[in-house]
């Protein structure tokens, strides 16, 4: 039996400082489940598993960021982006359908931590023309 699981959220909030600074923050996840379990007889007529795998990964962001207008030419914007990836994983099976050899033969887990920092600027030079600069940094 093969079952897979998708799932999503998310919760977005902006809030005006004042006529030219915003501020904007969304947080968000999203993760996965797939499962697959089988079975079968053995010699004896006995229902005995198989193999079997499952799989969990998922994310979870956080962003925000602060913009400030100094005019309608010229917007400044600085902010955080940072996410978190995790994983379960494991896995057993039988060795050429031989019940007595089942065994797991992988059982792993881990997460890691995505980090980001920017700032930039946006100029309106004239109605055809805009010049957009900025500094990223990740960890």
């Amino acid at each position: 039996m093969w079952k897979l699981n998708i799932g999503a959220a998310g919760v977005s909030h902006k809030l005006s400082l004042g006529n030219k600074l915003f501020l904007a923050t969304t947080i968000a996840t999203t993760a996965t489940s797939n499962k697959f379990d089988q079975t079968r007889f053995d010699n004896n007529m006995v229902m005995q598993p198989n193999s079997n795998f499952k799989d969990v990964s998922g994310k979870v962001t956080l962003n925000s960021s602060l913009t400030y207008k100094q005019s309608p030419a010229v917007t400044y914007k600085g902010g955080v982006n940072i996410s978190r990836l995790f994983f379960s994983q494991t896995m057993s099976s039988t060795i050429n359908n031989r019940p007595e050899t089942y065994s797991t033969y992988i059982d792993q887990s881990g997460s890691s931590l995505y980090s980001e920092a920017f700032v930039q600027g946006r100029f309106n030079l004239s109605d055809k023309l805009t010049l957009q600069a900025g500094v990223n940094g990740s960890h």
